[in-house]
Parts: structure tokens; sequence; C-alpha cells
């Protein structure tokens, strides 16, 4: 399978990102240079083979071990440390191998129509100009344009892969240029040396130095100066259609162990592992939504499809990694999402080709990641630092005026999803007018961030209007408008100066009872400008922006005309500057360059030279106001004499928070030409400036450019002590003889550092004896502003009636010992004051006797009978006996409640069962109708309610009948069951094998 791709140079530039919108970006395809420099080398058809050493056209750093040789390996990598012939890839963030993987997977070339993996040495590579070691594991034939991938073990051929590394040597000295240093040191100590290169090139000069445990020091990672051995590596892709071959599990290509991507630096000469390894980690680029993870990377994966991604790079299937100083790690975060739109049903569509960068949200602004989306909208953001906020900003595609969306995320917490959506340009309401403004992509206003803009809006008589200038969630301005002279409401927005890019105005109206709100996007012109040396503008010149993925000397090209490297308010390169000599893009992340050049014009320093170029300018953060000048002749000098800038004395305020304070101040210029001029700070008024010294800078600039400048300090103080809130004077009940433990909580608040510790003496927990103490608590912020207060505690004389260890006033049984203070019923009197409860019958506490007697059978004993009986049957009348052992119960308790339970079997009829109290000693064994001789007390103590028709257990209350039997008021002789009317009734007596169903007393009983 073959791929035509062109003739030999690139087939497409890496392009990075910061502004709006991007281009059709070439996606995998493109990927891939096919430079000849490429196919030098060749290995000839193999499985697991390796070339011998190769050297390299640069030394390398990586991670502090210098190289000037590789190994090629067949199996998609290359190695430093000796050839490699493993064919199943192995984790790559743990080995011992110096390795770097664009595709480590069983490639077999060995099979018809398969491509073979070349290297050599690219001396200016295409679109950029270093030198670079290059290694494709594809064949390429000039003549067709076309390409043949490499196919997989065993001599498969169905499914091909075409994939590159580039080491490109990224050491930024130009050849004849002193060279520099690459020690970085602090100039201000007298032991760092001084630079050895040109001071001024910022290509050749080491940043400065700051503290490495500073977690926010980073000072290679914005700047243009490369050390020498530092290099970029580039994986590119532009087909991956298998991921495995058959020895590592794979199946047609597919599955089992799937390629790794990534690098190691090995180990260091003392053993250790350095830091710098990665492997693009297939767990997490996989979707919830992908259930197949067999085919991880192939062009069709849904997840993550090499060839459909990017890592800073707008070029689809194009991956940088950049080597500083020998480290090639960045971060181990992974930010996943989507960028949608609403298409014109109102339907939400992900966003194909849409870029997409992270940049941090504090500092700098420096750009770990930027990249494009997937077919589907989808991106996947590796390598991102998990120690700071980022800013995500997605940008519409190149065609497309749909404004750009951005979404602040915290410290990336090791795998986070955040979905953005772009919105819609629309031009402002019938009515609505913003001058000076001019118009944009999709009718958008286009205001220039130097110029006050006035606003106007439809108005009505005895109305009012206000209106909100935002940028995202904040707002930038806001106010009332007043109705004017033409029936309009109008308000004057100041500059909008440094805030540039898209915004959106917010306007309120009520006219009478109705109330209208709406919104409308608006772009703010970051302009720069084209002027003479003089100082005048110059109208119509051509103004071209160049860039570069590294910043390296002689990789800068001219940005495309259209490119989505630049915002859609204005996508022309070059620019023509208008009457003011304004010209300007927002542009996404890169390093750049800008060149000026009209006609009858030359370099200030130079009359050879037609034009006049910007120094390099990375981006992020931002830069302002770039003031390019041209060398026109003296009929171009115009106005010269900068305004006269007013600005306050240093201020001292109150910090009122966290953040510190709102700074008020006046700032005011006055120009000989012009009058009134606008004065522009770096910290507008009204601004939330830190505790500590702010400096603020603000400039004043006339209509010709000519700018005056100054400064002055804003110093918020803290010196209001922190608020302390303490209890009132209490009384505490004393826990023994000797007091109680003091309990209490103090809180104290600072406007400033929040809640702040309290110190109070005696502290809680200390144990205080009986009587009055005064207690003192103190709060201390962070600037030493201390408040204090005091409180008394009161512990009365111990009382314990019960010796239990427990005072009378919080005794739950003050009456009687209960130690622990238990109340197992939760009813707030003590164990010791509950009742204490037990179940009286055969087999329970203290047990049961029962017996029948019927007239009809006088002498006839039947306790051993397994039932009971009551009323007429057989002629006579039948009588049950039941009396219950109390001898557990304690003579003086007071019983306070006693129950009767019997279990009445089936009867046709209901009936009543008196009971009486049995006056006679009586035995289960002997009792007969004759010698119990009707010893009962005639008097019905209790009544049983027996139902018809059903088997019950009935009960009644005796509680009166048991506290005479325990205190003896009566002898306990139990009690008479006597049915009431003609019915008849069977009962279950102590001999039923069932101990639920036998006659049963349950009591209730308190002792003193």
């Amino acid at each position: 399978m073959t791929r035509n791709v062109g003739r030999w140079g690139t087939a497409g530039a890496v392009v990075l990102c910061w502004c709006l919108p991007s281009e059709a970006l070439a996606v995998g395809p493109n990927a891939v240079i096919y430079d000849e420099g490429c196919f030098e080398n060749t290995l000839p058809p193999n499985d697991d083979g390796s070339s011998g050493v190769q050297g390299l056209p640069f030394e390398v750093n990586f991670s502090d071990i210098r190289y000037n040789s590789v190994y090629v390996n067949n199996n998609g990598n290359i190695t430093f440390d000796g050839p490699l012939n493993v064919f199943t890839p192995f984790p790559l963030e743990s080995t011992n191998r110096a390795i770097i993987a664009p595709f480590f997977a069983d490639v077999d070339t060995t099979g018809p129509g398969s491509g073979l993996a070349h290297w050599g040495a690219v001396e200016k590579l295409p679109g950029d100009g270093r030198r670079a070691f290059c290694a494709v594991w594809a064949s390429f034939d000039p003549s067709s344009g076309s390409a043949a991938g490499v196919g997989y073990y065993s001599a498969s051929t169905d499914r091909l892969n075409l994939f590159q590394l580039l080491l490109v040597d990224a050491h930024t000295c130009d050849a004849g240029e002193t060279p520099c240093n690459d020690l970085i040191c602090d100039p201000a100590d007298p032991a760092c040396p001084p630079p050895n290169c040109n001071p001024t090139s910022p290509e050749c000069t080491p940043p400065p130095a700051c503290d490495p445990a500073d977690p926010d020091c980073d000072p290679l990672q914005n700047s243009i100066y490369r050390a020498k051995g530092d290099f970029d590596v580039f994986f590119n892709y532009d087909q991956i259609q298998w991921n495995a071959g058959s020895a590592s599990g794979g199946v047609g290509g597919l599955g089992g162990e799937t390629a790794r991507v990534g690098f190691a630096p090995g180990v260091l000469p003392d053993g250790t592992h350095p830091p710098g390894a990665y492997e693009l980690a297939k767990n997490k680029v996989q979707l919830p939504s992908d259930p197949d993870v067999s085919d991880i990377f192939i062009d069709t994966d849904v997840s993550y499809a090499l060839v459909s991604h990017s890592e800073l790079s707008l070029q689809q299937g194009r991956y940088l990694y950049r080597v500083r100083n020998g480290n090639l790690n960045d971060g181990d975060g992974v930010i996943k999402g989507r960028v949608t739109a609403l298409d014109d049903a109102g339907q939400v569509v992900g966003v194909a080709g849409a870029p997409v960068q992270i940049c941090e949200s504090a500092g700098q602004g420096r750009c770990p990641w930027y990249g494009t989306t997937d077919a589907l909208g989808q991106f996947t953001a590796n390598r991102i630092p998990t120690r700071t906020a980022y800013r995500i900003t997605a940008f519409p595609p190149a065609g497309s005026n749909l404004i750009q969306s951005e979404a602040d995320v915290g410290p990336a917490p090791g795998d986070l999803n955040r979905d953005l959506q772009l919105g819609k340009p629309a031009a402002p309401p019938a009515g609505v007018d913003l001058q000076p403004s001019s118009s944009g992509g999709g009718d958008v206003p286009v205001v220039y961030w130097h110029d006050a803009t006035t606003l106007t809006a439809p108005g009505c008589a005895g109305g009012t209007a206000s209106y909100d200038v935002k940028f995202g969630n904040l707002t930038f301005a806001a106010g009332p408008m007043q109705l004017d002279g033409n029936g309009q409401f109008r308000a004057v927005i100041p500059p909008f100066y440094p805030n540039h890019g898209a915004a959106t105005v917010l306007l309120r109206t009520q006219c009478g009872p109705t109330i209208s709100s709406f919104s409308f996007p608006i772009y703010i012109d970051p302009s720069g400008w084209i002027r003479t040396v003089g100082g005048a503008p110059i109208d119509g010149a051509t103004v071209t922006l160049l860039r570069s993925d590294t910043g390296a000397p002689g990789s800068f090209t001219v940005v495309p005309d259209g490119s989505a490297i630049m915002s859609p308010m204005n996508r022309a390169n070059p620019s023509i500057s208008d009457a003011e000599g304004h010209f300007g893009w927002d542009v996404l992340t890169g390093y750049y360059k800008v060149r000026a050049e009209k006609p009858g014009c030359h370099a200030p320093d130079s009359a050879e030279q037609p034009h006049v170029e910007s120094h390099v300018m990375l981006i992020p953060p931002p830069v302002f106001d770039l003031d390019l000048r041209l060398d026109c002749g003296t009929g171009a000098v115009g106005d010269t004499t900068e305004p006269t800038l007013s600005v306050p004395d240093d201020l001292v305020i109150e910090a009122t928070g966290a953040t510190g304070a709102a700074a008020t101040f006046t700032v005011s210029a006055i120009d000989d030409v012009d009058g009134a001029v606008p004065v522009i700070c770096t910290t507008p008024e009204g601004s939330t400036l830190p505790i500590g010294v702010t400096i603020v800078h603000c400039y004043a600039l006339d209509a010709t450019g000519n700018l005056d400048y100054g400064t002055f300090a804003v110093i918020v103080e803290d010196t209001r002590a922190p608020v302390l809130s303490i209890p009132g004077s209490m009384t505490v009940q004393p826990e023994g003889p000797w007091g109680a433990a003091l309990a209490f909580t103090a809180v104290a608040l600072d406007a400033v550092d929040g809640p702040v510790a309290v110190n109070c003496s005696p502290a809680p927990g200390t144990v205080l004896p009986v009587g009055l103490t005064t207690v003192t608590c103190s709060a201390a912020d962070a600037a030493g502003n201390a408040a204090s207060a005091s409180f008394e505690v009161d512990i009365p004389v111990w009382v314990d009636s019960d010796g239990d260890a427990v005072s009378d006033s919080l005794d739950n049984c003050p009456g009687d010992a209960n130690p622990g203070q238990g109340d197992d019923d939760g009813d707030g009197a003590g164990n010791a004051c509950d009742p204490v409860c037990v179940a009286i019958y055969r087999g329970g506490a203290g047990g049961a006797a029962d017996s029948f007697i019927s007239s009809s059978e006088p002498n006839t004993s039947s306790g051993s009978y397994p039932g009971l009986f009551t009323g007429t049957s057989g002629g006579g009348v039948k009588s049950s006996l039941v009396a219950f052992n109390l001898g557990a119960i304690p003579e003086d308790a007071t019983i306070e409640g006693a129950t009767l339970s019997v279990r009445s079997l089936y009867a046709p009829t209901a009936a009543t069962l008196d009971v009486h109290a049995v006056t006679a000693p009586w035995t289960e064994a002997t009792v007969t109708y004759n010698t119990l001789n009707g010893a009962f007390d005639a008097a019905v103590e209790a009544s049983l309610a027996v139902p018809a028709n059903r088997t019950a257990t009935v009960s009644c209350d005796v509680t009166a009948l048991v506290q005479d039997w325990v205190s003896g008021a009566l002898d306990n002789h139990g009690v008479l069951l006597r049915e009431v009317g003609p019915g008849k009734r069977t009962l279950r007596s102590s001999e039923e094998p069932g101990a639920a169903e036998r006659p049963r007393l349950d009591v209730c009983y308190v002792t003193p």
C-alpha cells in the first residue's frame, strides 16, 4: 500500500497557536518530511534488525549524558547505548535503555511491498532551516512522489505504517558568532563570569537564574536561548494501520502488546535513573465511550489516532518534544476535551481542526501544550505539569468566524476533562453603535485598545440604560448610560489597554415597563505602529508577520495569508498600516518577528536595507505597542514632543482582604498639540493590589505616538488586628471535688489572613478548681496585629448524694448510684432509676404452675393435662388455676406494671374470663374441685376478653394484685380463671411445648 506525498521537500510545516481561529490544517498524511537526507542509509529487508553505530551531525545532551551517535532499530526506535532487537515493546518509563521510540512495535520489512527503515542527516530541515538527524520507517519514490510504509511480523503487508523520527539541533547561536557560556548563574553574583558572547542577542544569552526550589522557577522554558546539546524531537505520522505483530499477541496487526510511543534516558553512570522518561499513556487517552482498546493509535481509532492528534504543533500527526539542558520531561497530567459549536439548526456539533492551547494562568503564561481537534472535535493534551492553574483556549478553524472560548482550570489533577463551545459572531443590534470602530469577521465591531469608545443605543424619554463589558467572566468596565439630545442612550468606555482580543458588551434598557437585555461580541485590536524616525505615522506600509516553532535563527518563515495562526479579525499577511500607522495581529502561541517596509523608506541604520525588523518575540506574554521606525526622509517628520504626564505621589492604603485592597488614584496628561490625552496604567485605577509595594507604570501617548512615562508606588498595609470571638462568662458543673475541665471554642478572623490561631490561658482542656477563674485569649495576624479579650468561668461546689462520683446537678439518677450514667432507653432517667422487667412463666424467670378443676369430676386432678379449660362442659363447670413464683422480686419493690397473658384456642363464641385471687394453697399435682373447695375471692381482679373464631393471646392488667402479693398484703396462691356465660374455652397450659404460648406474667418494678 503506497501513499502519494509529493516530491522532495516538506509536506507540511509545523505550526503553533495563540489567537482565535485556525486554518484547514493538514491532517496525518502531511506530517512526514520526505527530505532526501532522510534516505541516505537503508536497513535491508529484515525482522528485528539494527544498524551499526551511526554518527549524529551534532552532539545531543540527553539527561546530562552527551551522545554523538545512535543505533537505528528496525522495530520503530533508535537507541544510544547499543542496538535493540526486542520485538515486543516494553514499558518505556522503567527501562534501563536510552531510547527514543516514535512507534516501538514488531516491524517486519521482509514482506512483499513493505517499505524499509532509512536514516541520514538533513543539513537544513525544510521549513525550519536547522540541522537534523532523520529516521523514517517508509520508502519513498521521488519520481512518483509516493511512499510505502513498513509491514509487521510475520512478513505481513496488508496493513502498513509510515512514521518518522527527527532529532533537530536546537542550539541557537549562529555559526561564526562568539559562542555563549552554557552556565546559568545570577549576573549580580561576582562569581558569575560575564557572558562571552554578544550580550544583546537573546538567542545566545542565557536567561537570568532563579531558585530551582521555587515551583515557578522555569527560566529556560520561556527563553529563546538554547544551550549546546539542546535538541528537539519530532514524531511524525502519515499512516498507522497496525499496532502489533503476531509474536506480540496481535491478530491481523491489532491487539496484544500494542506499540509504545515515547522515550527514556536510560541509566546514569552511577546506576540511577534520571528523570525524563515518558510514554504516551494509552490508558489515559482511551475514551470511556470507546470499548475497543485493540485498535489504539491506528488511523481509525476513535480514542487516539496518532495521525489525528499532535503536540506543540498544529500539523496533525506531528508531536514535538523539546530537550532543554538534557531534560525532556515536562509533566504527567492529561487534559482532554471537546470543542463544539451550534450549527445552523441549533444543534451542538464537534468542531474539527480547531486549534487549542493550554497556557499557565499566572506569570508569563507559558503554554505547555497546543494542538488541534480531531474529526469529532476532540483534543487530548499530554505531559501537562500539575503544579499550576491553566487557561484552555479553543479557536475556530480557518474560514470560520466563530468566537474563541476559554476555560480556567486549577492545577491539573492528573486526568481532567473540559469541553469548550465556540460562540457565534453577531453584529450589534439595530441602532447600537460603537465609535470609533471598524467591522471585523461576521460584522463584529473592532475597536482600538488605546481609544476611548463611545457606545450608543436607541433611547426613550424617562428610560434608563446601563452597560457591562466582559472578558470571559471578568468585568472590564460597567456603568449607566445617559440620554443625549438625539434621544439615544450614550456612554464612553475607557481605553481597553492592556486588554485585547474577544470581549462581550451587555446592554440593559428600560423604557416604561419594558425591560430589554442583549449582548454582542466585540474585538479589541492590540495594534502597534509603523512610524518615521521622527514619530510621524506611516500610512500604507507593508507589514509582514514571520513565525518560528523554536525561535532559532534561520527558522522564521512568513505566516501564510489567511492562516489560522492569526485572529479572524485580521488574517491578512502581509498587512497594510492605516493612516495612524496602526498594524497588528492577535496570534497563537509561538516565536514571532514583524517586518515593515515601504517604497522610499529604509532601515534607520542602513540605507541599503529596505525594511526594518523587530526582535524575536515569544507569545505569550503579549507584546504591547510594538513600534517599528523607518527612515523615510525629512518630509515625514511631525510632532516629536511627548505629553506631560502627571501621576500621584506614593499611596498608602489599608488592606481590606486577603487579596489586598482596591487602589484609587487619579492620573492625567496634557499634550502641547493634542491637549488632554488618555493615560494608560499597567495597573488600572480601582484594581485590587496585594499587600506590599506595587509599582504602577503609566504612560500617555499623543496622536503621533510620542510617549511620556511615569511611575508611583501603592503601598498596601495590614495594620488592623483580627476580630476575636470568645464565649461569655459561663458556669461549668464540677466533675469532682477538684473542679472541672475547661471546654470552649474561641475563633479569630482577620480581614487579610482569614482565620488565625487563638491562644488562651488557661487553655481548653485545663482542669479548673471550684470557684471563679478568668480566662484570657489573644490572637495575632501575620503582620503582628494583635487582639485580646477575657471571660469568667464559675465552677460551683461538688454535691454527690448517691456517691456515684457524678454531681447531683448532672446526675441522671441522683437518688440511686449510677456511676456510668447509663440510660439505655434514652428516657433521660439513668438505668439505676429505670424499672426492672421480668417475664415469669414455666421455663422463664420464677416458674409457674397451672391446672383446671371441674364440678362434674370433683375429685379428679388434671395438673398434668396439656391444656386448661373454662366454662360449661359435660354437665359441669370448669375453671382454670394459674400461679406464678414471685420469689425473685424484692419484697420492698414497687410494681410499676404487671400483665397476665394466656393463649386461648379457637372457639365459635367470644367470652369474658374473670380473674379471681385464690385464697388457699394448692399444688398442680393434687388440686381438685373438692380440695380447692371454693377458696377464691369473689371479687373480680381483672377480666380477659377472648375473641370468637380465632386463636389469640389475651392479656389483662393485674398490677394491684401483684403488688399485694410482693408486699405480703395477700398470700400468693395464684388466680382462678372463670368464664362468664354459657360458653366453654380451651387455653394453653404450662405443659405446652412452645414457651411463647404458656401462661405468662410480665412484671416491671423498681426498688428504693
